[in-house]
C-alpha cells in the first residue's frame, strides 16, 4: 500500500497547512512556498533588490552633496580673487 503524502508545514508556525495554501490558517502569513530551498531564493533576491536601492539612494545623496561642495568652493574662491 502506499502511504498518504504527509500535509506541508507552515515555515513560520509549523503547524500543517493544505499542499496548494499561500496564507497560513494559523498565523496568518503568506507562504510562498514551503520548499526551503525556493523561500531562500526569494529572501536573497528581496535583499538584493533592497540593497540595490539602498546602494542607489545614497550613491545619489553623495553625487548630490558632492556638486554642492563643489560650488561652494567655487563661489570661495570667486570671492577670494575678486578682492
Amino acid at each position: 500500500m502506499t502511504e498518504p503524502t504527509p500535509q506541508p508545514l507552515c515555515p513560520y508556525c509549523k503547524e500543517s497547512i493544505q499542499p496548494k495554501a499561500t496564507v497560513c490558517p494559523h498565523c496568518k502569513k503568506t507562504i510562498f512556498s514551503t520548499d526551503p530551498g525556493a523561500n531562500a531564493v526569494i529572501y536573497l533576491i528581496s535583499f538584493g533588490v533592497m540593497f540595490a536601492v539602498l546602494w542607489t539612494g545614497i550613491n545619489w545623496f553623495a553625487k548630490v552633496q558632492t556638486e554642492q561642495n563643489l560650488r561652494d568652493a567655487q563661489q570661495q574662491v570667486d570671492k577670494m580673487l575678486k578682492r
